[in-house]
């Protein structure tokens, strides 16, 4: 009778046990999701915001070039400033379609580390195309934007519209590099991080 009841009390504490080591398991699951979900709202927020300023650029810089599309050298300030802010709201739009694909609690970990390493890819397609198309964007842009906003020809004083233009590449690198350094790199690689710890519970479980 004691050998039974041992053998209950045993059989007890190996249900609790396996219990506890699935609901830890279930815990710590969440919590790197959670994680991985934190981390990578930066770059969905930020991707919406770029999203929805590109929109009004393009609605307000169209504006001005329907305004002065007599004069070429607007229209054609116009045109390409239009041109790459479509490539940017473009951008904006998929990275956010990427982002909104990745279903942090009904997928496996391995097709979460994919769609992950899918944006990830893609955006370091994109930011190598944003930082070659940056001057040129700048130098396009203050022409119609002084005309548009101040009624002001930059093309009659070369000398300032070139000072304008270094003085804006120069605040806008640093913090371009500052936005992908901490709101796409970091989180990136804190996400991967966090997956690759749940990958390796997971296979140590099973």
């Amino acid at each position: 009778m004691e050998l039974d009841d041992i053998k209950k009390t045993w059989a007890s504490y190996d249900e609790k046990l396996n219990k506890s080591l699935k609901l830890n398991e279930e815990l710590l699951r969440k919590l790197n999701l959670d994680k991985s979900k934190r981390e990578m709202k930066a770059p969905f927020y930020y991707e919406s915001t770029s999203l929805i300023i590109a929109g009004l650029v393009i609605i307000v810089v169209s504006e001005y070039t329907y305004r002065y599309a007599s004069e070429i050298v607007y229209l054609v300030s116009g045109f390409l400033s239009i041109l790459f802010c479509l490539i940017e709201f473009l951008f904006s739009f998929h990275k956010l379609k990427l982002l909104t694909r990745i279903d942090y609690y009904n997928m496996s970990v391995i097709d979460l580390q994919k769609n992950v390493l899918t944006f990830k890819n893609k955006y370091l397609q994109y930011k190598k195309i944003e930082l070659t198309y940056t001057p040129l964007f700048v130098v396009s842009l203050i022409p119609i934007l002084g005309k548009g906003l101040r009624g002001f020809d930059f093309f009659s004083y070369y000398t300032l519209y070139i000072f304008i233009t270094i003085i804006v590449l120069i605040i806008a690198y640093p913090i371009l590099i500052w936005i992908y350094k901490n709101l796409y790199d970091k989180k990136l690689k804190n996400t991967m991080q966090f997956l690759k710890e749940l990958e390796v519970f997971e296979k140590n479980e099973s």
